[in-house]
């Protein structure tokens, strides 16, 4: 019994350690449990955007596409870090206000 357990041990490992790649390639929101824990509260008070919701206004209304998106703090404040690619091939990094959704 033990044993098998061992066994099991390092494709458990694996598959713990692609799980970033394959939200990222797939497009899913990876984050890191606490980033999980302050959404959820955002979202159950009513506010705050979520981190696929900031990146899909960003591109929408920037017209990129988005390359890359996580969750930082500026100033006090929690925000999202978008970048995207322009359309002349310029890479742009936009801001996010997660609670107002203000882009700067």
């Amino acid at each position: 019994m033990l044993k098998n357990g061992i066994c099991l041990l390092p494709v458990l490992l694996a598959l713990v350690a692609a799980a970033p790649v394959q939200a990222a390639r797939f497009g899913g929101d990876f984050a890191h449990p606490r980033q999980l824990l302050a959404r959820a509260h955002a979202a159950e008070h009513g506010r705050g955007l979520s981190l696929n919701q900031a990146a899909a206004k960003a591109s929408r209304q920037l017209h990129g596409r988005v390359l890359a998106a996580q969750q930082v703090r500026r100033d006090g404040r929690v925000m999202y870090r978008i970048k995207l690619l322009m359309a002349n091939g310029v890479v742009r990094i936009v801001y996010v206000d997660a609670q107002t959704g203000r882009l700067e």
